[in-house]
């Protein structure tokens, strides 16, 4: 008779973990060289072992890229150790935000533009006086508010 353990079992349950597919990914989109190492696989398993999957791993590396990647404090917590850890759900459940600038025509231009190609045609008194007309707005908009 063949003896199976109920370790045996759990063993043959849990299906192959894509610990390359989701370093690969985040290597794709950092643009850095993690290995499958035993050290980021740990933390892979262990949010597998909790019930999240492939695309819960993207979804993590997509919502962190767009906050961090252009960070430079932050650019560096892109990496499995911080990603797949303890706050993953949280990352996961994020909406993130980047930070941004607008350029002077009101586009939006995300954090870490190269700023040298846009040219700024206003003088200083120019600029003076579009700030005082901002601000002149903007005070009568809150008066108007104020009154309703």
């Amino acid at each position: 008779m063949n003896h199976v353990s109920n370790k045996d079992i759990v063993e043959q349950a849990q299906p192959d973990i894509p610990y390359q597919q989701i370093i690969d990914y985040l290597n794709e989109k950092t643009s850095k060289q993690f290995k499958n190492s035993k050290s980021n696989q740990k933390y892979i398993k262990l949010r597998i072992d909790d019930g999240f999957d492939v695309d819960d791993f993207k979804s993590v590396i997509d919502n962190m890229i767009v906050v961090w990647l252009n960070d430079p404090k932050m650019n560096k917590y892109l990496r499995p150790r911080t990603l797949f850890a303890d706050k993953f759900e949280d990352y996961l459940n994020s909406r993130p935000v980047p930070k941004s600038h607008y350029d002077n025509e009101h586009r939006r231009v995300e954090e870490g533009t190269d700023w040298s190609k846009y040219e700024i045609h206003m003088s200083d008194e120019e600029y003076a006086a579009k700030q005082k007309g901002i601000k002149e707005r903007l005070r009568k908009f809150r008066s108007e508010k104020v009154e309703q």
